[in-house]
């Protein structure tokens, strides 16, 4: 199936959703390489947010579902974004990371994030990799699952279990 075919199958799938819970909102999205990036734009959209964002999570899983069900061989990746929370998350989450990676640096202390998800751990380790003096690894076990943020470099003693930075979340 080609992509724009795919791409109308999951913005119908989201008209009908939001025709479901009689909700206005805009539907759009791109195709970037295999990704197809949707967004869900409106007014009064947290129902569909959630809290933790645990609603946008699994409209986008059960667009994925969608996508490798009816998709053909070739199925495109999937975001799904309501009212801009990803961004103004990836944003808030940046700019955390940065001040507690200055904290690390500055005292030389580990500091270990709360639990979360894949995608706000790899913004973490991204955001990190381009800190000097600090590094991160993650612990634990889905769904509960840290990135620590310890002190890198030659005088850093950090215990490194093996899961650092560069792991593909």
């Amino acid at each position: 199936m080609e992509t724009s075919e795919q791409a109308t199958m999951i913005e119908d799938f989201l008209d009908d959703l939001l025709d479901a819970f009689d909700m206005e909102a805009n539907v759009s999205s791109v195709v970037d390489d295999d990704v197809l990036s949707v967004t869900l734009s409106g007014d009064d959209l947290g129902l569909l947010i959630g809290p933790d964002a645990v609603t946008n999570r699994a409209i986008q899983e059960i667009c994925r579902t969608i996508l490798h069900r009816k998709g053909g061989s070739d199925p495109l990746r999937v975001n799904v974004d309501v009212a801009g929370y990803r961004d103004a998350r990836r944003t808030a989450l940046i700019a955390f990371t940065e001040r507690t990676a200055a904290a690390v640096r500055e005292t030389g202390l580990p500091h270990r994030m709360d639990w979360m998800n894949s995608s706000d751990r790899k913004v973490v380790h991204d955001v990190v990799n381009d800190i000097d003096g600090v590094a991160t690894i993650s612990e634990g076990q889905e769904p509960r699952r840290n990135v620590v943020l310890v002190a890198d470099g030659p005088d850093a003693s950090a215990d490194d279990d093996g899961d650092s930075n560069d792991e593909e979340e």
